[in-house]
């Protein structure tokens, strides 16, 4: 009898949209849908995004796919997070060279429009 009675009230209040919690012995609380708390939209992210050859010894590509933006922006940072390229391209493919840079795990940062994505580039 309870449940019923519970679930209407509640069923009743979602059409109003307001949240409502019940607890065991200290009440019911009420709360605005417009009063929540969350995250903004998620970024698009490249999901057609290649990094070759992984590991690298000279030179690594990035190609994309499906790139809506005019320019693409590729910047390189190590595990300390210093950027240690940065390369602005309205082509396809980017070619960055790699070679003065030191043995390691690095991340490219791929940004073309509003898409972002993250890879890890190992160089040799």
């Amino acid at each position: 009898m309870h449940i019923k009675r519970i679930a209407a009230i509640a069923g009743h209040l979602a059409s109003d949209r307001k949240l409502v919690a019940f607890t065991h012995g200290h009440g019911a609380y009420n709360r605005k849908l417009s009063d929540a708390v969350g995250i903004g939209d998620a970024q698009p992210s490249l999901v057609y995004l290649s990094v070759y050859p992984n590991p690298a010894n000279d030179y690594v590509f990035i190609e994309l796919k499906d790139r809506t933006a005019l320019s693409t922006t590729v910047s390189v940072f190590d595990l300390n997070g210093k950027q240690v390229r940065l390369q602005i391209s309205d082509a396809d493919k980017i070619k960055i060279d790699v070679s003065d840079l030191p043995p390691g795990i690095y991340l490219a940062e791929v940004q073309s429009g509003r898409s972002k994505a993250v890879r890890k580039v190992v160089i040799q």
